[in-house]
Formats: C-alpha cells, structure tokens, sequence
C-alpha cells in the first residue's frame, strides 16, 4: 500500500529519530554526529536494519545487519593487520583481535536488542584469553567496547539486496558516512514492474536484475 509520499517521509524521519547517535565524543569508526538521514521509502519499513560502526584497540569497525534484534557484528579490514571483530547472535557476544598471527578472543552473554533500535550498544565480555596460539600461556581477557547502530530505511524484502550492496560499497573503501547517505537517500531500486516474474522485488541501484540475479 502506498501512501502519499510527504506522509510517509515524515512518518519514517520520525521512526529513526531515536536511530541516530547522540551528540558528544565519537570513535574513529562512527558516522558523523551530524548525519543526514533523508529516507526515500514509500514502503512500510518492518525490519530493524542499521549500520553498526565502532572502535576498538584502534581498529575502525563497520557492519551492516538488516534486523538486529536478531544479529549484528562490525569487522575491522581483514586484510589489514590488527584487525578485529565484534559479534552479538541469539547465543551471546564475541569480540576477537587479530595481530599478525596471534589471536586473542573472548566471550560473553549480550544479546541482540529488543524492542525499539538503540543508538548504541555494549558488548561486555566475562571469559575469555589474549594470544591464543602463541605457544606460551593463556593469559585472562574480557575486553569491552561500544557499538554505534545508525538506522537506514530497508524494505523487509529487500535484505538480500541491501547486503549484497553493502559488501560492494565496502569492497571498494566506500566512507561509513556515505554508505549511510547512500542506504537513505538513494536506496535500492524497485524492480517489481521492469521484472515483474523475478523472485526479488529489489535490486541494488547499480544492478540490473539479471546481473542481480546472477550474482546468487
């Protein structure tokens, strides 16, 4: 159902107002605080998705979830040593640290939010040790960090396509605060009339359906 598109422009600008990060001291990884969030949907936006972005030990973190009260995570450049990695699923938390070929990793019992997005969340490990795999001892570790979650306006079918945009724009070294510009005002395009027999609905804007298609 469509409805009229200032209605749903304000209706939505007032959905992800608690979306954004607050005011204040921010992290290397984290959008500015002055983002714009201009959504273009006429559709009803029934999935929590959001660009999850944070800092830890120095290692710039991003990630994209398209519901994150069910998972979430945000990496570090994996090619790129140190990296790092933080993970929150149904089962609990996870942060790791990768340099060069020593691995610290630990555990913890956060899970995905319920209830409405909020702007940031903590992940607070209770176990786990640094240098696994260095050959000497295991020493404690329970590391914690911050993870800021900026909302983006997704349609609920059309997850595969804003994943598969998302891993593209990051490929290529695309800025955070432009992948966030880019999921709110230019959004994934709607194919439903120009492949009307397609099993998806939505493609990424720089995808016709086939090469969509093809990519699965």
């Amino acid at each position: 159902m469509i409805a009229s598109r200032t209605l749903v422009a304000a209706l939505i600008v007032a959905a992800l107002a608690g979306c954004t990060s607050p005011s204040g001291p921010s992290s290397p990884g984290d959008p500015p605080a002055d983002a714009k969030i201009d959504p273009w949907l006429g559709d009803d936006l029934e999935v929590d998705s959001a660009v999850i972005t944070g800092d830890f030990m120095g290692v710039a973190l991003s990630g994209f979830s398209c519901d994150v009260s069910q998972s979430f995570s945000a990496n570090g450049d994996g090619d790129v040593r140190p990296t790092a990695g933080v993970t929150v699923t149904s089962a609990g938390s996870s942060i790791s640290y990768t340099e060069e070929t020593l691995i610290s990793s630990a555990q913890g019992g956060d899970v995905p939010p319920t209830g409405a997005m909020p702007a940031t969340f903590t992940v607070a490990t209770t176990r786990g040790f640094w240098d696994i795999g260095d050959g000497g001892a295991n020493t404690e570790w329970t590391p914690t960090t911050v993870l800021t979650l900026t909302g983006i306006p997704i349609p609920e079918d059309g997850c595969a396509a804003a994943d598969m945009w998302w891993l593209d724009l990051s490929d290529v070294g695309t800025d955070t605060a432009e992948i966030i510009r880019a999921f709110s005002e230019d959004g994934l395009r709607n194919v439903a009339k120009e492949c009307p027999d397609a099993w998806f609905t939505w493609v990424p804007p720089n995808l016709t359906c086939d090469e969509f298609d093809a990519r699965f």
